[in-house]
């Protein structure tokens, strides 16, 4: 059975809701149809009847308890009939942790439970509207760009230069000192994959990896991510994890970074099994999520984002060492330990300096617009201070920029 609530406005977005439940759907109906042309339908049947005719959805609010098919059955059919990057969020009475953590692992975009609050709902679909956007862009972006590497032989590799880049300035645009992390465990974990003898196209993976690991926490209240790991909350700590589960979601659809987003999806388990999401131990963890594990965790402990305490290089080895075959792959551990002991931390002044004043490939420390962190601890490219500049004519501001000396 199908019910159309559809409008005539083809710009607004198209939702597909499914639940047995007639009362149900003419609620989420009435709450959504302002704002989005809205589909319904009481079977998993029916929703997959309808995703074969157009308007096609843009986001499907799924029912778990339905006669018949349920709705797990119905988003794995889904993902067999080839839509793999179709939002969809399941809307259902069923409120445990573990139903939760099962929905999220099925492949479920997010999880809304009954009796439902339109202001979250709204909120929840937004936020998936904006993600499948950044997904479309990013995927017509790479499509654009790989088609010119078949004609001139150049384009892929600027292509997820940019993409990477992106995702990094979004993050540290709202969370600078995380930025700062992932930088810093992408430098440590290509030294530890260089180490290795790992092959550049894997290297490269676990960089990406870890520069875009914490993508999908833009999503997450500033309450969380300004928090130490260990000062959250069980609940704050499974909606972080559930983070990772974006993050994955928002790469694993584009081509280049199929391989990073596996890392980043699996970069809690542990060594002996006892991690998230699919308890994975041992060499079952791919290598990149274990690289990534190591450098990560040290410099949290290192840097008080961790326990909101700063350690010292000996106290955070320490800690590796505890964990080293529970948390960690001792042979990472070994390797990491040693290169962790050749590595001087050297520091450089600092000089402040007007845009006018950056020159190419000096290591620019810090950028502000006004009390707003633009950048750190990145080099100053021609396409970064073009951005800069743009960013300086748009809005007026002026460009506040910290200079590394060189030794």
């Amino acid at each position: 059975m199908e019910t159309d609530n559809s409008l005539d406005d083809d710009d607004k977005p198209t939702l597909l809701i499914v639940d047995d439940e007639p009362a149900n759907l003419r609620v989420l109906s009435l709450v959504l149809q302002g704002e989005y042309r809205v589909r319904a339908a009481r079977s998993g049947q029916d929703a997959l009847n309808l995703l074969e005719t157009p308007p096609k959805p843009d986001v499907v609010l799924l029912d778990i308890m339905m006669p018949g098919m349920d709705g797990h059955a119905t988003l794995r059919k889904i993902r067999d009939k080839g839509y793999s990057d179709l939002p969809v969020i399941f809307v259902t009475a069923l409120d445990g942790e573990l139903d939760e953590q099962r929905g999220l692992q099925i492949g479920a975009a997010d999880y809304i439970t009954k009796p439902i609050r339109p202001a979250i709902v709204r909120a929840r679909i937004k936020t998936q509207l904006k993600l499948k956007e950044a997904r479309e862009h990013l995927n017509r972006q790479v499509a654009k760009r790989t088609q010119e590497l078949h004609e001139a032989n150049n384009g892929l590799r600027q292509s997820l230069i940019e993409t990477v880049r992106s995702f990094s300035i979004m993050l540290e645009n709202r969370d600078p000192a995380m930025a700062g992390h992932s930088k810093r465990v992408a430098d440590t974990a290509r030294r530890v994959a260089a180490k290795l003898r790992l092959p550049e196209r894997e290297r490269n993976d676990i960089v990406f990896a870890a520069l875009l690991s914490r993508v999908g926490a833009i999503t997450l209240p500033s309450k969380i991510l300004e928090k130490p790991l260990m000062g959250l909350s069980k609940l704050e700590r499974d909606e972080l994890m559930i983070a990772v589960i974006r993050t994955r979601q928002i790469f694993r659809n584009i081509r280049p970074l199929v391989n990073a987003s596996e890392i980043i999806a699996n970069q809690f388990e542990r060594y002996d099994g006892s991690g998230f999401p699919r308890r994975l131990a041992g060499e079952d963890i791919p290598l990149g999520a274990r690289i990534l594990a190591v450098c990560r965790d040290f410099d949290l402990y290192l840097e008080g984002m961790f326990d909101s305490k700063k350690h010292l290089v000996p106290e955070a080895k320490d800690f590796l060492r505890r964990k080293s075959g529970l948390f960690f792959d001792p042979s990472i551990v070994e390797i990491y330990s040693n290169m962790v002991g050749r590595m001087r931390k050297v520091t450089r002044p600092l000089f402040d300096v007007g845009l006018a004043d950056v020159v190419e490939g000096q290591e620019l420390a810090e950028v502000r617009f006004g009390d707003e962190i633009f950048v750190r601890d990145t080099l100053a490219t021609k396409p970064l201070l073009r951005e800069l500049q743009d960013v300086m004519n748009e809005t007026g501001l002026y460009c506040a920029i910290k200079i590394r000396a060189k030794f």
